[in-house]
């Protein structure tokens, strides 16, 4: 629902494989989610920026591009919803 703590919350625990597998794709994902964040403090966008900036070292080009592109489609779609 837009919250970019809990959003970087589930994108540490995908990176890191705590409770629940570990997965950079969608690690990347809920990252880029909490750095974009809107209703976040600076400080909170660029801890999420650069974890999800480590977290892309793991993923190929095309792994990449495809997540950002469903993160896009994630705001496109969330946009009208208010927080």
């Amino acid at each position: 629902q837009g919250n970019a703590e809990a959003q970087y919350a589930l994108g540490a625990m995908y990176g890191q494989g705590e409770g629940v597998p570990q997965d950079f794709t969608e690690a990347y994902f809920w990252l880029d989610l909490a750095a974009s964040g809107k209703q976040s403090s600076e400080l909170m966008q660029e801890q999420c920026r650069k974890a999800r900036d480590e977290v892309a070292t793991h993923l190929t080009k095309e792994t990449l591009l495809q997540t950002q592109e469903r993160a896009q489609k994630w705001f496109e779609n969330h946009a009208a919803i208010p927080q």
